[in-house]
């Protein structure tokens, strides 16, 4: 029979069950591959422009994205229009709708910055869909500046957390993911990485990503390690 004729013989109740059918086959396709998921549903913002994208579809993003699943300790030096911000907090926010108990930190050097990334990167992601039927619900908490610093989803209780820069941040819970969000601008980022660091054997994992401050902070110190001698703001 063809295709289209059986839909087309389907009362709308039974397009509405075959439809449902089809999206939660589809979102455990999603769940398997976090870069299908990004490709597919995933819109960006850009706040210079006021423009809203899909997700770019970039060799090197699928990569890093790939690299993210697989490490267990990253670093990205990157410049500010490369996105990768977009991409940890894409993936971040991924692990956070589809598996369990995970505890996500966004750390930068203040609450506020933290929270700029859980709210205006991870909340926009699952709010803005491609098909809105699969955004899954959560529970927002609010800083006391109004952007959402805390997103917790109901149907995994995984979260993602924004705080300030510091060891003891770090040390206060055991985090499943730490992300440090602008790392060389952080000036206890050395404090905090070194909190961090026992966590990877619990199997932990750490993201450091961060443009430039110049040849000083972590990052940089990371880089000189990998031979890298040139910096640029």
């Amino acid at each position: 029979m063809n295709p289209a004729a059986a839909v087309a013989r389907m009362t709308q109740e039974e397009q509405n069950v075959a439809y449902a059918a089809l999206l939660s086959a589809l979102d455990q396709d999603y769940k398997a591959n976090p870069w299908l998921w990004l490709t597919e549903q995933v819109w960006t913002q850009d706040e210079a422009s006021q423009q809203i994208r899909r997700w770019p579809d970039k060799a090197y993003l699928q990569e890093a994205c790939a690299f993210i699943d697989e490490e267990s300790m990253l670093a990205f030096p990157k410049s500010r229009r490369m996105m990768a911000t977009w991409l940890v907090a894409g993936w971040c926010t991924h692990r956070a709708r589809y598996f369990s108990q995970n505890a996500i930190f966004i750390q930068s050097e203040s609450e506020g910055k933290a929270a700029f990334v859980v709210d205006k990167r991870c909340a926009f992601i699952e709010d803005h869909l491609d098909e809105p039927r699969l955004s899954r619900p959560y529970y927002a908490m609010r800083t006391h500046e109004g952007a959402i610093g805390r997103m917790t989803y109901e149907a995994t209780s995984s979260y993602i957390l924004a705080i300030a820069e510091g060891g003891e941040k770090v040390r206060a819970f055991t985090p499943s993911v730490l992300v440090m969000d602008e790392s060389e601008f952080q000036a206890r980022g050395h404090e905090a990485l070194v909190a961090a660091l026992s966590l990877v054997e619990k199997k932990a994992k750490i993201i450091l990503l961060s443009s430039s401050n110049g040849p000083i902070g972590v990052m940089a110190g990371l880089c000189r390690e990998a031979g890298f001698r040139r910096w640029t703001g």
